[in-house]
């Protein structure tokens, strides 16, 4: 039979390319991993709803549980379907450092300066306990910038393959002042590449370890 597929969220950040168009972020997995060992793919991982709390709508810029439930129309509860939402951001976070956030005053969060060491403790701490992320918004005081994320794309892993996820894809500009960083651990490189960069590289074989489509660039 074939392996249930667990839920997944996957974001896709751009930025604008010098002189024309826009770049988007591939990170590099791990070598070891049990999934995608080695691929080149956008950040993400799978969505945690257990220890997302009560609140957590309004810990959520512009986007309520059941408008999240709207535009996925096929998700069993509001709160799962947020959970989508909060799972690309926060994955996009422990693994290459950018955290989509406002601060207390309403601005985009800035880790440059004082704030850069501070967040990567953060971010080490997360991956370690992922019930951290919720204690360091509240800490920080920070919202998550849901509302910067555009639902573009659902793609389930094929039935042959043995670890399957349900995947939702977000695109989001990257945040100024945030540089993407690798972790080391699961993530080893991370590159920008233009969408028709990379739609090339696949059909040349230049980069065999792109875990995506010409399509889904072209979704770009």
């Amino acid at each position: 039979m074939p392996a249930t597929p667990a839920p997944a969220a996957t974001l896709v950040l751009l930025r604008d390319r010098p002189g024309d168009g826009v770049e988007t972020l591939l990170i590099q997995r791990h070598t070891a991993s049990r999934f995608a060992a080695g691929n080149f793919v956008f950040p993400g991982g799978k969505v945690e709803i257990d220890d997302m709390p009560a609140n957590a709508g309004a810990l959520c810029a512009g986007l309520s549980p059941v408008e999240a439930a709207r535009r996925l129309g096929d998700v069993t509860s509001p709160g799962e379907a947020l959970g989508f939402w909060v799972g690309a951001v926060r994955e996009t976070f422990e693994e290459v450092g950018i955290l989509l956030a406002y601060t207390a005053d309403g601005r985009l969060l800035s880790l440059s300066g004082e704030r850069g060491p501070r967040f990567e403790a953060h971010r080490r701490a997360c991956q370690r306990d992922g019930s951290v992320f919720w204690a360091m918004l509240r800490e920080e005081r920070l919202t998550l910038a849901t509302d910067r994320l555009v639902y573009f794309a659902h793609w389930v892993t094929p039935e042959e393959s043995k670890i399957r996820f349900d995947t939702r894809f977000f695109v989001a500009p990257v945040p100024p002042e945030q540089t993407a960083t690798v972790d080391g651990r699961e993530i080893i490189d991370c590159r920008w590449l233009a969408p028709e960069d990379a739609i090339a590289d696949l059909k040349a074989g230049r980069r065999s370890r792109i875990n995506y489509s010409e399509r889904h660039f072209s979704l770009l």
